[in-house]
């Protein structure tokens, strides 16, 4: 088993009904992000402009416009990048995501939320 950085892979060989090697391998145990910083940060500045500082998913939908993946992407960018808290069944501002809305915080807000 090789463990690099967080991440950890193996691969196992083993005989296959065939007699050639069957491998198989670990997932990564890290997530990344589908959709970049910037799209991620539309998220906080949508939940504070249109819809106060927490709303339900379906409000956020219509606000955003967007729907199913394209939606979960974007929802799921801002939970990795540390914007937004799910709760129950309500989404809400985390601090760093109230941080990055104000103009005297947003560049070490967004560095922050970079490496998380």
């Amino acid at each position: 088993m090789d463990t690099l950085a967080g991440t950890t892979s193996q691969v196992t060989n083993s005989q296959d009904v065939g007699g050639k090697p069957k491998r198989t391998r670990q997932a990564s145990e890290i997530d990344f992000p589908y959709v970049d910083l910037d799209q991620a940060i539309e998220v906080p500045h949508v939940i504070h402009a249109r819809l106060g500082i927490k709303c339900l998913p379906e409000q956020l939908s219509g606000a955003l416009s967007l729907k199913g993946g394209a939606f979960h992407r974007r929802l799921g960018a801002a939970k990795m990048f540390g914007l937004i808290d799910k709760e129950g069944g309500e989404i809400r501002l985390s601090p760093l995501g109230r941080r990055i809305l104000l103009p005297e915080s947003q560049a070490a807000a967004r560095a922050e939320a970079f490496l998380t």
